[in-house]
């Protein structure tokens, strides 16, 4: 299975990540919206599942207004559909 795995925190998403490779899984890792979105677009039809923390920095991709702060930046890329 190919995941997805989004995350700002890399000691936190390195040791899940670890895991679900031994476990035979495909995981790609993304630290903000921005490489998320370059994941969704070359591996988008591979993707089957994806963890998204919710709290993520904005990147280029959103604005601070549009997360109130980046408290919902998560929730708008798990929601955004192209």
């Amino acid at each position: 299975m190919k995941i997805l795995w989004v995350d700002d925190d890399p000691m936190r998403m390195d040791e899940w990540m670890e895991d679900l490779r031994q476990h035979g899984h495909t995981v790609l890792d993304a630290y903000n919206p921005d490489e998320a979105l370059d994941h969704l677009k070359t591996h988008g039809k591979e993707i089957q599942k994806a963890v998204i923390d919710i709290m993520l920095p904005t990147g280029e991709t959103y604005a601070d207004v549009d997360t109130d702060s980046g408290m919902r930046t998560g929730y708008l890329l798990a929601n955004r559909s192209e």
